[in-house]
């Protein structure tokens, strides 16, 4: 949806109670997740994940919702607490190609 779009609708598109019509806005599949084996080492590739919504690609940016811009900012600070001040450097969360970053 285009942000411009917002107050054309006749219910508020950030609310996070409201379900979108799928006949406007028709569900687009962005990707698949297959689980298919549990880790070898827990804590490692378990207990030491991060996702945290501030990590975003160039060109992706976020929308005027209060709940990401919320979690944009208490993800982080939950992780630092919970992992330390490194955690996007444990191998769970560092980037597979570095010298991309």
């Amino acid at each position: 949806m285009d942000p411009r779009d917002e107050n054309a609708l006749d219910f508020d598109p950030l609310d996070v109670t409201k379900t979108w019509p799928e006949d406007i806005f028709p569900l687009q599949p962005v990707g698949r997740m297959v689980l298919n084996r549990n880790p070898d080492n827990f804590f490692l590739e378990n207990e030491q994940l991060a996702f945290c919504p501030a990590l975003v690609v160039p060109g992706v940016h976020y929308s005027d919702d209060k709940l990401l811009q919320t979690r944009v900012f208490s993800y982080q600070d939950t992780q630092r607490y919970r992992l330390g001040g490194n955690y996007l450097l444990l191998p769970p969360n560092a980037p597979k190609c570095a010298h991309h970053n």
